[in-house]
């Protein structure tokens, strides 16, 4: 050894006497040997598994280990298969230390695999096929492991329909997989917790063929009678079986469509509901075609009527009666209309049935059904008359009537084209006509032919129209209607004029065209002098009604005007005298005044002037008398020539004229009254007539 004091080594100083002495060496603790173990807990996987155990002291160290309570091995354990948890204890031993142990736990748990078994199918009628598990389900089955199981249709028992059944395709563990270390194949069922998922099964409809589906179609004439197609099928399947049918592409129905009406290829389309069979369809088609029948107008016979100018109606039709090939189905009502078979004038005609109008119908009230379509109908016409009344001879008399125009001479030739009444055997004289007539020519003074003049013969209105009733003349005389022109009688039918001229006798009794004298008046024009004076020239002035005559009636008017003699002042009658008629005029004549005023009194003596200075004596002037001048003329002047006769002063008469005014006074109004009342007489006189031709 070494003994220092300090840093400095004293050892030599001492002596130093070593004694030997006894080591003793004891077990170390077990812990010293670093045990260390462990155990597993996993899910089987088809691997070898055991517990693992180690030291940190290897040298003389040995590992033993006991499986519960078994026996101690130097070999750890080592399981593959399932095993529940199991205590392993683990101990090492080595003569230099304690023994050390530990405690672990194993297990391996069943694995858990879901298996889904595969869904199958058949067709009906067959046998069930073989069941599998869908495709790569045993994959999840490790290694060469293998499973027992078995799988069942869950109502394999039953007599099934077709279609598809959920979950009937039940998989079960056999009894083979009881257990793991069974000889043969390595049945692993109990290292697996397995859930078999059930499959569905579907058994699928059969060929619809074997129902042996036909549908027989109909065609024929209409009947009134429901038709429709025939199903014919496998019988031992109709039971089972339900037909359907749809004809347009409606829906489809239970019911066989029913077919009574006229109906051209209808398809009825046909298919079967079966739940074993596929569909099967078929289709036919209906005909039904339109029955023929003629409908005849008429009762057979040409039906006549003698023209009267109304409307004569033949009627009457009929039809073929129910055949095997067609006619009216007993039962059945037709109603049909005529057409042209109603006239009114002279002719033959051709009448037949109304196109369209025929209507046959089916049943009574609110169950009447109109059926005419289902009939192929073809028309026979008839023919019908209407005779003239000049084929016999008894042609209807009428008599065109003219009375007196009263008109008042105007200068002009004047033309007029008058009104005229009809009267029949039958009728009296259209007098309103007439009179309208009448007072439409006055207005017109020259009118065209006239339009036509109604008149009615047995109850019907006719029109004679065709004939001018005219007279001209210019100056006052009577001047006979004349009719001219070619008579044509018509009568309105559906709005349009229609020629009876053939079924009328004409015969006439006209007037005459009076042209009456003009109106003109000669007036004296007032005068006046002063007394002791000489006369001024008397004169008067001549006017007219109708202005356009004044010149005329200045030229052709004559007369003399005087007044009453005297020369004192006051007033004296200035006459006017002359023919009542003289040419085309009826003068009247209008007297005045002639006033003779006092003369003036002498005018006095002027008193002379004183003698201017300067100048001489002035002379004295007596004035000379004044004489009183014409009186002015009347402040009402009128337009005219006033005839003068210079030499004239002594009041003697004198002719002359003078033009009126040029406006004329009267107006068509009082012509339209005059006319009025010469048409008034003349239906007067015409009524008297009658009554005496009645007595």
């Amino acid at each position: 050894g070494v003994v220092k004091d300090g840093n400095t080594d004293v050892t030599g100083n001492y002596a130093i006497t070593y004694k030997p002495g006894t080591l003793t060496i004891k077990k170390a603790d077990g812990d010293a040997l670093g045990l260390d173990a462990k155990g597993f807990d996993v899910t089987y996987d088809a691997e070898s598994h055991k517990v693992t155990a180690s030291t940190t002291v290897t040298e003389g160290t040995t590992i033993s280990y006991k499986v519960g309570n078994g026996e101690w091995k130097t070999e750890a354990p080592e399981y593959t298969d399932v095993i529940d948890e199991t205590e392993v204890t683990v101990k090492a031993e080595n003569a230099n230390y304690n023994n050390a142990e530990k405690k672990v736990k194993i297990r391996i748990k069943k694995r858990a695999i879901e298996l889904k078994v595969a869904d199958a199918k058949k067709t009906y009628g067959e046998t069930d096929p073989e069941f599998k598990l869908e495709d790569g389900e045993l994959e999840k089955v490790l290694g060469d492991d293998v499973i027992s199981y078995t799988i069942t249709r869950k109502n394999a028992d039953k007599d099934v329909d077709a279609g598809t059944y959920e979950k009937v395709l039940i998989a079960k563990e056999t009894s083979d997989s009881a257990s793991a270390e069974a000889s043969g194949p390595h049945y692993a069922n109990g290292n697996y917790n397995i859930t078999f998922v059930p499959g569905n099964f579907e058994i699928k409809k059969a060929s619809g063929q074997a129902l042996e589906l036909s549908v027989e179609g109909y065609q024929g004439v209409y009947d009134a009678k429901d038709h429709t197609v025939d199903v014919v099928m496998n019988p031992e399947l109709e039971q089972s079986t339900t037909i359907w049918y749809r004809t347009n592409g409606n829906d489809w129905s239970k019911d066989a469509p029913q077919f009574k009406n006229v109906v051209e290829g209808q398809t009825v389309q046909v298919k079967t509901e079966n739940k074993n069979y596929e569909e099967a369809t078929a289709s036919a088609t209906v005909t039904i075609s339109k029955r023929p029948i003629i409908v005849m107008a008429g009762n057979g016979t040409e039906q006549s009527f003698m023209f009267d100018g109304k409307p004569h109606t033949a009627s009457g039709y009929d039809w073929t009666k129910e055949t095997e090939a067609g006619g009216l189905i007993d039962g059945q009502k037709l109603e049909a209309e005529l057409e042209n078979n109603t006239q009114t004038t002279v002719g033959n005609y051709k009448f037949n049935i109304k196109e369209g109008s025929v209507k046959i119908t089916d049943g009574i009230l609110i169950f009447k059904e109109d059926v005419t379509d289902n009939y192929s109908i073809e028309y026979v016409e008839d023919a019908m008359k209407i005779a003239s009344r000049k084929d016999t001879g008894d042609e209807y008399q009428v008599t065109v009537h003219a009375d007196n125009v009263p008109v008042t001479y105007n200068g002009k030739v004047q033309t007029y084209t008058t009104g005229y009444g009809v009267s029949s055997d039958t009728e009296d004289v259209n007098i309103a006509a007439m009179i309208w007539d009448a007072l439409k020519n006055l207005f017109t003074l020259k009118s065209s032919a006239t339009t036509g003049v109604p008149f009615d013969m047995d109850g019907t209105t006719y029109t004679l129209s065709g004939v001018t009733v005219s007279a001209s003349g210019k100056n006052v005389g009577n001047y006979k209607f004349v009719a001219t022109g070619k008579e044509v009688v018509t009568m309105i039918i559906d709005g349009e004029e229609v020629p009876v001229t053939d079924e009328f006798k004409i015969s006439y009794e006209l007037g005459e065209l009076q042209i009456g004298y003009a109106d003109a008046k000669v007036t004296a024009d007032s005068a006046s002098k002063v007394e002791g004076t000489t006369d001024p020239t008397l004169t008067a002035a001549v006017s007219t009604t109708n202005s356009a005559l004044l010149t005329e009636a200045q030229n052709t008017v004559q007369y003399a005007v005087a007044r009453a003699t005297g020369e004192t002042a006051g007033d004296y009658a200035i006459t006017v005298t002359g023919d009542v008629y003289q040419g085309n005029f009826k003068v009247d004549y209008v007297n005045n005044t002639f006033t003779i005023t006092a003369a003036p009194a002498p005018a006095p003596t002027p008193t002379p002037d004183p003698t201017p200075a300067g100048g001489d004596d002035p002379t004295p002037v007596t004035p000379a008398p004044v004489a009183a001048g014409p009186a002015p003329a009347p402040a009402a002047a009128v337009l005219g020539a006033r005839r003068e006769d210079a030499a004239n002063t002594n009041g003697a008469a004198v002719l002359g004229a003078r033009r009126a005014g040029t406006d004329d006074q009267t107006d068509d109004t009082s012509r339209a009254f005059a006319i009025v009342i010469a048409a008034a007489v003349a239906i007067s006189l015409f009524v008297t007539r009658k009554k005496k031709e009645e007595e």
